[in-house]
């Protein structure tokens, strides 16, 4: 693990200097950030997964969207930014920019990446700041003809529902920025990426090492239209709905 942090931020160090000295423009810079980002966390995936013996299955159908997408994602741990980065390996997205927590803006050599990357940072307090950063990137993204993602959940789901939640195997999801990436990038279609841990219980970092050991997860992935910013509420619950029944089963 060592050696993979002394070797990822000199790599980040000489991707930045070959832009300055080809004088790039903003996106290509951007982009250079979010594919440093990806191919090291495949990196980590391969890793991760050969050390605890887990398997991963990811299971794509046809997808017949050729465009871009706003791509919803369910959290269980701090491997889902791995698998994620595998899933859209394997579906041909190139560099998705993402929602995240203003928290990563301080996380050593990654937190000024992602800054870079121009992510929308988001303080999961009911800002309404948050809002106009998402449409801040969405604008970027428009621009730079990329895909966006975001746990709408907002934080990480432990295993166990909240008392009263209409869910078992998810979190209630927060509406607010789905529904402005909805309204920003209104051609963009919905692609949902549903990681299935099974009985994973109280793991979200990797300081449950353990509870990964000798796990399968799998990956689900299915695409929905944009229902625009109305209908957007009514679209993310019906999916969510979907996505705990297909955990549930598996259960």
């Amino acid at each position: 693990l060592l050696g993979m942090v002394t070797l990822a931020g000199p790599d980040i160090l000489v991707r930045r200097a070959l832009n300055a000295i080809r004088r790039a423009t903003d996106d290509t810079r951007r982009e250079t950030e979010v594919t440093w980002q990806l191919a090291w966390a495949r990196r980590y995936l391969r890793m991760v997964t050969s050390v605890m013996g887990m398997g991963l299955d990811i299971s794509i159908p046809h997808l017949w969207w050729r465009g871009n997408y706003i791509i919803v994602i369910n959290h269980r741990n701090v491997v889902d930014h791995l698998v994620a980065a595998q899933a859209f390996k394997e579906i041909g997205l190139r560099d998705p920019r993402w929602v995240i927590k203003e928290q990563m803006r301080r996380a050593p050599i990654l937190g000024g990446s992602l800054e870079r990357a121009g992510f929308a940072f988001v303080s999961r307090s009911r800002d309404s700041a948050d809002l106009n950063r998402i449409a801040a990137m969405a604008k970027r993204a428009r621009e730079a003809n990329v895909s966006v993602a975001l746990y709408p959940e907002g934080t990480r789901f432990t295993g166990t529902p909240r008392l009263g939640s209409p869910y078992t195997m998810v979190r209630e999801p927060k509406v607010g920025g789905f529904a402005t990436l909805c309204k920003e990038l209104p051609d963009c279609k919905v692609l949902v990426i549903c990681i299935d841990w099974g009985e994973l219980r109280d793991a979200r970092t990797m300081w449950d090492g353990s509870a990964y050991v000798d796990r399968l997860v799998k990956v689900s992935v299915w695409e929905d239209g944009n229902p625009g910013v109305d209908r957007a509420p009514e679209l993310l619950r019906k999916i969510w709905r979907d996505m705990d029944r297909k955990l549930t089963q598996k259960v």
